[in-house]
């Protein structure tokens, strides 16, 4: 099998200037091991430790993220072609409720549809063994704010699979990375 392949019983090794850093900052043993054993980006782990870094309980949640994506069934990824049945079969069943109603959104017969009206547009999802959970839309245009030419980032689209909200599906969708080929946007807007 793969993951018993002899690459992966390599342990990582501490770098000298990260170990300084992490005992300076004290950050606790084990969590700049952890965050290297999840293959985190030396850059990510340095931003982390810069004055402006962020709090231990948020690494914290964001080393348990990546293990979820990592190490459990469930995984992040941009949507293809071959998923158009399953975005069909997730927004069918991730109504959104309004007290006794209920919105639910048909995407069939072509789930991308919309998407590909929009600019920069790109789909994400999460998948559990062939079943989507979740998804997110994200597209990137030039847009006017306050009278400055910016790139903006705009999410829609999110779903959750009804029977499984509540299971931090959608923290994992904020925390995947995006495509590597998306648009960069300077603002975020939802």
């Amino acid at each position: 099998m793969i993951e018993d392949h002899p690459l992966f019983a390599v342990p990582v090794e501490v770098p000298e200037k990260l170990a300084a850093a992490a005992a300076q900052r004290g950050w606790p043993d084990g969590l700049l091991k952890r965050a290297l054993n999840l293959r985190v980006q030396c850059s990510d782990i340095e931003l982390w430790l810069s004055q402006e870094g962020l709090a231990l309980e948020e690494i914290g949640r964001q080393l348990d993220t990546f293990e979820r994506l990592l190490v459990g069934p469930v995984r992040a990824r941009e949507a293809t072609w071959r998923d158009g049945e399953a975005l069909v079969d997730l927004y069918a069943n991730a109504p959104e409720d309004f007290g006794e109603l209920k919105l639910i959104v048909e995407r069939a017969p072509n789930p991308f549809a919309q998407f590909r009206l929009q600019e920069h547009a790109n789909l994400q999802v999460l998948d559990c063994r062939g079943v989507l959970l979740a998804a997110a839309a994200h597209s990137t245009r030039n847009a006017l704010v306050h009278g400055h030419r910016l790139a903006v980032h705009m999410m829609s689209a999110w779903r959750v699979r009804s029977g499984f909200r509540g299971y931090g599906l959608s923290r994992l969708l904020q925390f995947a990375a995006g495509p590597a080929g998306a648009w960069f946007g300077t603002v975020t807007y939802w």
